[in-house]
Protein backbone atom coordinates (compact mmCIF):
# COMPACT_ATOMS: atom_id res chain seq x y z
CA UNK A 1 0.00 0.00 0.00
CA UNK A 2 1.38 3.35 -1.03
CA UNK A 3 1.49 6.04 1.64
CA UNK A 4 1.40 9.77 1.27
CA UNK A 5 2.80 12.18 3.77
CA UNK A 6 0.72 15.24 4.55
CA UNK A 7 2.17 18.19 6.44
CA UNK A 8 0.04 21.18 7.31
CA UNK A 9 1.01 24.23 9.29
CA UNK A 10 -1.05 27.07 10.62
CA UNK A 11 -1.14 29.58 13.38
CA UNK A 12 -3.76 29.69 16.10
CA UNK A 13 -4.60 33.27 17.01
CA UNK A 14 -7.03 33.13 19.95
CA UNK A 15 -8.26 36.73 19.93
CA UNK A 16 -9.12 36.39 16.27
CA UNK A 17 -11.09 33.20 16.89
CA UNK A 18 -12.98 34.78 19.80
CA UNK A 19 -13.77 37.97 17.89
CA UNK A 20 -14.98 35.90 14.95
CA UNK A 21 -17.32 34.08 17.35
CA UNK A 22 -18.50 37.47 18.68
CA UNK A 23 -19.19 38.66 15.13
CA UNK A 24 -21.16 35.49 14.37
CA UNK A 25 -23.22 35.99 17.54
CA UNK A 26 -24.02 39.55 16.44
CA UNK A 27 -24.97 38.31 12.97
CA UNK A 28 -27.27 35.71 14.51
CA UNK A 29 -28.91 38.35 16.72
CA UNK A 30 -29.32 40.79 13.83
CA UNK A 31 -30.90 38.09 11.66
CA UNK A 32 -33.79 37.85 14.10
CA UNK A 33 -36.49 40.51 14.29
CA UNK A 34 -35.71 41.56 17.86
CA UNK A 35 -32.37 39.83 18.24
CA UNK A 36 -31.95 37.33 21.00
CA UNK A 37 -30.61 38.08 24.45
CA UNK A 38 -28.57 34.88 24.30
CA UNK A 39 -26.79 35.96 21.13
CA UNK A 40 -25.94 39.31 22.69
CA UNK A 41 -24.69 37.54 25.82
CA UNK A 42 -22.49 35.31 23.65
CA UNK A 43 -21.10 38.30 21.78
CA UNK A 44 -20.25 40.15 24.97
CA UNK A 45 -18.68 37.09 26.58
CA UNK A 46 -16.55 36.37 23.50
CA UNK A 47 -15.48 40.01 23.44
CA UNK A 48 -14.56 39.88 27.13
CA UNK A 49 -12.52 36.72 26.66
CA UNK A 50 -10.82 38.15 23.58
CA UNK A 51 -9.25 40.96 25.61
CA UNK A 52 -6.80 38.79 27.48
CA UNK A 53 -6.11 36.78 24.34
CA UNK A 54 -5.43 40.02 22.46
CA UNK A 55 -3.07 41.16 25.21
CA UNK A 56 -1.25 37.83 25.16
CA UNK A 57 -0.97 37.70 21.37
CA UNK A 58 0.33 41.24 20.98
CA UNK A 59 2.40 40.93 24.15
CA UNK A 60 4.19 37.78 22.97
CA UNK A 61 4.83 39.43 19.63
CA UNK A 62 5.93 42.91 20.73
CA UNK A 63 6.82 43.01 24.44
CA UNK A 64 10.25 41.65 25.41
CA UNK A 65 10.22 39.01 28.16
CA UNK A 66 6.43 38.70 27.98
CA UNK A 67 6.50 35.58 30.16
CA UNK A 68 7.18 37.91 33.11
CA UNK A 69 3.71 39.41 32.59
CA UNK A 70 1.64 36.27 31.99
CA UNK A 71 0.01 36.43 35.44
CA UNK A 72 -0.92 40.12 35.04
CA UNK A 73 -4.55 41.16 34.76
CA UNK A 74 -6.07 41.49 31.27
CA UNK A 75 -6.21 45.27 31.74
CA UNK A 76 -2.53 45.41 32.67
CA UNK A 77 -1.68 43.31 29.61
CA UNK A 78 -3.57 45.66 27.31
CA UNK A 79 -1.86 48.64 28.97
CA UNK A 80 1.59 47.08 28.47
CA UNK A 81 0.90 46.40 24.81
CA UNK A 82 -0.49 49.90 24.26
CA UNK A 83 2.50 51.49 25.99
CA UNK A 84 4.85 49.39 23.85
CA UNK A 85 2.99 50.88 20.85
CA UNK A 86 3.72 54.36 22.22
CA UNK A 87 0.16 54.90 23.42
CA UNK A 88 -1.20 56.05 26.76
CA UNK A 89 -4.64 54.39 26.92
CA UNK A 90 -7.29 56.20 28.92
CA UNK A 91 -9.49 53.43 30.30
CA UNK A 92 -12.21 55.93 31.14
CA UNK A 93 -12.88 56.89 27.51
CA UNK A 94 -13.83 55.15 24.27
CA UNK A 95 -12.50 52.82 22.92
CA UNK A 96 -10.18 51.87 25.80
CA UNK A 97 -13.02 52.08 28.34
CA UNK A 98 -14.49 48.87 26.96
CA UNK A 99 -11.56 47.01 28.53
CA UNK A 100 -12.66 47.81 32.09
CA UNK A 101 -16.33 47.27 31.24
CA UNK A 102 -15.83 43.85 29.68
CA UNK A 103 -13.45 42.66 32.38
CA UNK A 104 -16.08 43.59 34.99
CA UNK A 105 -18.73 41.80 32.89
CA UNK A 106 -16.53 38.70 32.60
CA UNK A 107 -16.04 38.71 36.37
CA UNK A 108 -19.79 38.94 36.99
CA UNK A 109 -20.25 35.84 34.83
CA UNK A 110 -17.25 33.96 36.24
CA UNK A 111 -18.32 34.62 39.84
CA UNK A 112 -22.09 34.54 39.39
CA UNK A 113 -24.17 33.80 42.45
CA UNK A 114 -27.89 33.34 42.96
CA UNK A 115 -29.68 36.65 43.35
CA UNK A 116 -33.06 37.52 44.79
CA UNK A 117 -34.83 40.00 42.58
CA UNK A 118 -37.82 42.01 43.73
CA UNK A 119 -39.63 44.82 42.00
CA UNK A 120 -41.94 47.24 43.75
CA UNK A 121 -42.88 50.02 41.35
CA UNK A 122 -45.73 52.41 40.73
CA UNK A 123 -46.90 52.66 37.13
CA UNK A 124 -49.47 54.56 35.17
CA UNK A 125 -52.36 52.53 33.87
CA UNK A 126 -51.00 53.09 30.36
CA UNK A 127 -47.69 51.33 31.00
CA UNK A 128 -48.94 48.87 33.62
CA UNK A 129 -49.68 46.22 30.99
CA UNK A 130 -46.13 46.51 29.61
CA UNK A 131 -44.71 45.70 33.06
CA UNK A 132 -47.38 43.16 34.09
CA UNK A 133 -45.59 40.17 32.56
CA UNK A 134 -42.07 41.58 32.46
CA UNK A 135 -39.50 39.30 34.01
CA UNK A 136 -37.30 41.00 36.60
CA UNK A 137 -33.66 41.01 35.55
CA UNK A 138 -30.59 40.14 37.58
CA UNK A 139 -27.49 42.36 37.55
CA UNK A 140 -25.99 40.13 34.86
CA UNK A 141 -29.11 40.07 32.69
CA UNK A 142 -29.51 43.85 32.85
CA UNK A 143 -25.98 44.36 31.47
CA UNK A 144 -26.75 42.49 28.24
CA UNK A 145 -28.33 44.55 25.47
CA UNK A 146 -28.06 44.71 21.69
CA UNK A 147 -26.48 48.16 21.90
CA UNK A 148 -23.86 47.12 24.45
CA UNK A 149 -23.00 43.95 22.51
CA UNK A 150 -22.51 45.92 19.27
CA UNK A 151 -20.57 48.67 21.03
CA UNK A 152 -18.30 46.16 22.78
CA UNK A 153 -17.43 44.49 19.50
CA UNK A 154 -16.92 47.81 17.70
CA UNK A 155 -14.64 49.22 20.40
CA UNK A 156 -12.39 46.16 20.40
CA UNK A 157 -12.14 46.51 16.63
CA UNK A 158 -11.17 50.18 17.18
CA UNK A 159 -8.45 49.13 19.62
CA UNK A 160 -7.12 46.59 17.11
CA UNK A 161 -7.07 49.26 14.38
CA UNK A 162 -5.18 51.66 16.66
CA UNK A 163 -2.64 48.99 17.58
CA UNK A 164 -2.17 47.85 14.00
CA UNK A 165 -1.16 51.41 13.04
CA UNK A 166 1.58 51.39 15.68
CA UNK A 167 3.45 48.16 14.98
CA UNK A 168 5.49 46.97 11.98
CA UNK A 169 3.25 45.44 9.30
CA UNK A 170 5.44 42.38 8.78
CA UNK A 171 5.06 41.38 12.43
CA UNK A 172 1.31 42.02 12.39
CA UNK A 173 0.45 39.77 9.44
CA UNK A 174 0.74 36.47 11.39
CA UNK A 175 -1.41 37.76 14.27
CA UNK A 176 -4.00 39.60 12.18
CA UNK A 177 -4.48 36.99 9.47
CA UNK A 178 -4.50 33.48 10.92
CA UNK A 179 -4.64 30.52 8.55
CA UNK A 180 -7.92 29.00 9.67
Amino acid sequence: MQKVRVQVAGRFVPHSLLLDAAARSLEAANAKSNGLWWDHLSCMLYCALSLEALGNTYGETFVPKWKDFESASPKAKIRLVAERAGLQPDFSTRPWGVVSELIAFRNIIAHAKPESIEIDEIHTVANYEERLYAWPKSKLESKVTAAIAQSSYDQIQEILAILSNCFPREKLIPIEFPFY
